[in-house]
Order: C-alpha cells, then sequence, then structure tokens
C-alpha cells in the first residue's frame, strides 16, 4: 500500500508540472532550447527537485538526458547567483 504522503507528493509534483507547462504556454515537443530551461527554472524555484526521482521524470518528459539537465539546472544557479551581484 502507498502511503498517503506519497500520493500526497505525486499530487504536487503534477500540479507542479502543469502550472510550469502553462507558464511556458505550448506543448513539450514545440519548445525550444530555452524553453526547457524555463521550464526547469521554474520548477527548481518552487523546489519541485527535492522530490525523489523528480529529475528523472522531467528527463522522460522532456526528453533530455540527465547529464543536460544537470547543465541547465547549473546555468539556471549560475544566473542566479550572477544577479545577486
Amino acid at each position: 500500500m502507498i502511503p498517503a504522503y506519497a500520493k500526497l507528493t505525486s499530487h504536487l509534483f503534477d500540479d507542479l508540472i502543469q502550472e510550469a507547462l502553462l507558464s511556458i504556454g505550448k506543448p513539450i515537443s514545440d519548445m525550444t532550447r530555452d524553453d526547457k530551461i524555463e521550464f526547469i527554472r521554474i520548477l527548481h524555484m518552487q523546489g519541485a527537485f527535492l522530490v525523489t526521482k523528480a529529475s528523472t521524470r522531467i528527463c522522460s518528459l522532456l526528453g533530455i538526458s540527465k547529464y543536460t539537465l544537470y547543465s541547465y539546472i547549473n546555468l539556471i544557479i549560475s544566473e542566479t547567483e550572477a544577479n545577486k551581484i
């Protein structure tokens, strides 16, 4: 039996994905590299990657490798830190 908190976390994660998709305003199949980075930025800023297996799920959804995902996340972090200065 799946614990109730796991179901809740899954639903919250699904909601975060839907919100990010609405923010981008186009289907995943039409997303450019910049759109995917923005999609990941939205999820990252909302803490979505704290959810277990989130990176695997996002990679599958966007059709990218984990290496690419982490490259995008590093880019997002670098840009965020540069804007703080």
